[in-house]
Order: C-alpha cells, then sequence, then structure tokens
C-alpha cells in the first residue's frame, strides 16, 4: 500500500492508502534521495524510515506479484499547514517521499510522507501573492511554481533557494517542463496568453496565442512536439470551450476538440 494525495478546498492535504506507491520508488537504500546540506534538510530517508507497508509491497513486486487496482480504500494521513485553500499537488518523480503543495497563502509546502509525523520537510516563501501551480524537475533538483503576482519562480530544492524568476503581465496560473529538455517550461495565464521559456536565457521562445480566456491547464504529448491546452470561456471565440492541439515549434493550433456535454 502506498499514499496517493488528493487536492483540497481547505488548508489541509488527505492522503489515502492505494495498493501501489508512488512513480520512480528509486530503492530501499538511501542513496538517490535528497541529502541534507548546510542550508537545507529536505527530508532524507533511511531503511528503517520507510513504512513497512512499502517495504512489503516492493517485496511483492520483485517476486513478481502485481495488483493493478489503484482505487484509494482509505485515508491514510491528513497534513495540515497550509493557512488557506491548497491549489495544486505534485509527487517529485526521482524522489518518492517527496510531495510539494501549492497554497492560496502565498507559500509551497515540501512534505516527507514517509515521515513518522508526516512532517513538513521545508516552506517555500519566494512568492508576493498566492501560488497557483508547482511542479518538480524531472531531475528532482530544482522546482518551478507559478501564481497571481505573474511570476514563475525557479527555485534550487536542495539549497532552498530561487534561481530565477520569470515576470509576465498576467497571472500565471499552470506551468509544465517539457518532456524531453528540463530548460523548457510552459507557462500559461489569466490573459489567454501560453509562453513556452527557456531556463538558460531567462526568455520567452515561443508564445502561443489565440485570444483565449484563462488558461486552465497545459500537457505535452509524451513526444514533446505538441502540447495540449484547456481555456475559460473568453467570449464569442471559435476556440472558446474547446481543447486545443498546438505545434510547439510553429507555435500555430491545429486541432481543436470540442466536448459534447
Amino acid at each position: 500500500m502506498s499514499i496517493a494525495p488528493f487536492q483540497s478546498s481547505s488548508s489541509s492535504l488527505c492522503l489515502c492508502s492505494v495498493p501501489s506507491s508512488p512513480s520512480s520508488l528509486c530503492s530501499l537504500k538511501s542513496e538517490g534521495y535528497f541529502k541534507p546540506t548546510d542550508n537545507l534538510d529536505i527530508g532524507s530517508i533511511s531503511d528503517a524510515d520507510i513504512p513497512h507497508n512499502i517495504v512489503a509491497l516492493l517485496k511483492s513486486k520483485a517476486n513478481g506479484h502485481k495488483n493493478l487496482n489503484l482505487v484509494p480504500d482509505k485515508l491514510s494521513a491528513t497534513l495540515s499547514g497550509h493557512t488557506r485553500a491548497v491549489n495544486a499537488i505534485h509527487w517529485s518523480s526521482t524522489h518518492a517521499h517527496l510531495l510539494a503543495s501549492a497554497g492560496m497563502d502565498n507559500t509551497i509546502c515540501i512534505w516527507n510522507v514517509w515521515s513518522r509525523d508526516k512532517k513538513k520537510a521545508c516552506v517555500l516563501n519566494f512568492h508576493n501573492a498566492a501560488v497557483k501551480d508547482v511542479k518538480w524537475s524531472q531531475q528532482g533538483h530544482f522546482m518551478i511554481s507559478c501564481g497571481y503576482d505573474c511570476t514563475s519562480r525557479l527555485v534550487d530544492v536542495e539549497k532552498g533557494m530561487e534561481t530565477q524568476v520569470f515576470r509576465e503581465d498576467q497571472m500565471v496560473g499552470v506551468i509544465k517542463f517539457h518532456p524531453d529538455n528540463s530548460n523548457l517550461f510552459l507557462s500559461g495565464g489569466s490573459k489567454g496568453h501560453i509562453k513556452l521559456w527557456d531556463i538558460r536565457t531567462g526568455k520567452v521562445v515561443h508564445n502561443y496565442n489565440r485570444n483565449l480566456g484563462s488558461i486552465l491547464d497545459v500537457e505535452f504529448t509524451m513526444n514533446g512536439k505538441q502540447f495540449i491546452s484547456s481555456s475559460d470561456v473568453s467570449g464569442s471565440n471559435i476556440s472558446e470551450n474547446s481543447i486545443i492541439v498546438w505545434d510547439v515549434a510553429r507555435q500555430v493550433a491545429y486541432h481543436y476538440f470540442r466536448p459534447h456535454c
């Protein structure tokens, strides 16, 4: 059994037990997990810290047993720490015990969910307004967040330091790292603008505009050559109420899906 997060409109996160573990459990050894630094203890763990049920699950998988039932069957824990609503959550893909949450209280919390008291490993206070989304990098060393202060912010998680700020003329509601190039990420905001940023230069590589309403979500395809966006209603616009497929390199929208609801 492992734990899966559920977003909450309250200031707490609920973890439900599921018959699977978070992706990329790495190994039972402490190698590969974040280690304490002089600046920040992000929540390193040892073999003894890993819950017995997760150890048993890994052993059963090693023996070829598979349990495909991923429906949560009970509440495992409640993570309390935010003072206002929680907007987004994201597991680290390389450090299975770390969960990030973004809140209306302007903070990002990183939780060590395998610790006995489910404690916060750290709190990041770099945004000046509500934090709307948060994502780990593929390597797990960096995190990017965005919010109502019209910025996206890159943080070195091991050092607990903000390394870059990407400013826009809109509130930024969603972000997504490119699946093959961690130097690139998408941001979508309240004015309907979607931007592809290059972390190395701190500049926008491409703009994707179609007079849309607020961007609600973006998702890259597996090959990273296209991405999909959804947006709020903006008025009399052919693109509203649509899921749009974009060509990343050519900056064009070439397919619209209109759900029939």
